[in-house]
């Protein structure tokens, strides 16, 4: 992978010690931990990425799209554990490995969601821009099980596109231990049954029932038994 060519093209690629083979950069990546490392990674892959695009190496440019991804993702979980402060003066500055409580650090404000200043102050001191930050963190946010199945596909999925699935799963919420997945389908199911409600409140339940065709009714009373269940096990789980 590191031929002379690349190396003139791509004299930084050298510098990130990228590893042979692409399973030795997930392994790497998995035991990395200091975000300003997992971001360099990211960068060189990204510079990796265009130099294949560029020379129209399919082979090696989905290497570094899958290398990029699995970079970004690992910044977000690092980023993710450090101690945050909401709500009050940033008490942290972050070291290449984690967070040094004892150093004093400016003030950082999210995109309005909320401050999260120990998460942002160690992602600037690891020369991460705010948007650098944003993107690590939704990454993070998609379900691991995707976001393998994405990226391992033979089509892996930019950062960018992971970013906009992450966004979904809010990651700058707290879920008090709830799953994200899960989170993700109780807002979708909120959704459908609070349209549901409204559409019930507004219509004439025998009205609409003598609307359908006879070649239309067993397939709705199957999909009412589905639901009916459902709903059964839904209020019957639903603490109280």
């Amino acid at each position: 992978m590191n031929t002379p060519l690349m190396m003139a093209t791509l004299p930084t690629i050298s510098e990130a010690r990228l590893p042979d083979t692409y399973q030795h950069a997930v392994t790497a990546l998995e035991q990395a931990t200091a975000i300003d490392e997992c971001q360099s990674w990211a960068d060189k892959a990204m510079a990796l990425a265009s130099y294949a695009r560029q020379s129209r190496d399919d082979r090696l440019h989905k290497m570094a799209i899958r290398i990029q991804a699995r970079a970004t993702r690992r910044c977000g979980e690092l980023l993710a554990s450090v101690p945050r402060n909401p709500g009050g003066s940033p008490t942290h500055k972050a070291t290449r490995a984690g967070v040094n409580p004892s150093s004093p650090s400016s003030e950082f404000v999210t995109d309005g969601l909320k401050r999260v200043d120990g998460i942002y102050a160690a992602g600037h001191d690891a020369n991460m821009s705010t948007g650098q930050i944003k993107a690590a963190l939704r990454v993070a946010a998609v379900p691991k099980a995707d976001f393998e199945r994405q990226v391992e596909s033979d089509a892996p999925p930019t950062v960018t596109t992971l970013t906009q699935q992450g966004k979904k799963v809010r990651p700058l919420v707290d879920l008090e231990g709830i799953d994200p997945a899960d989170f993700a389908s109780a807002t979708q199911a909120q959704g459908a049954l609070n349209r549901l409600a409204d559409y019930c409140a507004a219509h004439d339940p025998a009205r609409i029932a003598r609307a359908f065709k006879p070649h239309e009714r067993q397939a709705l009373r199957d999909r009412i038994a589905v639901i009916d269940a459902w709903l059964d096990r839904f209020v019957v789980n639903l603490p109280e």
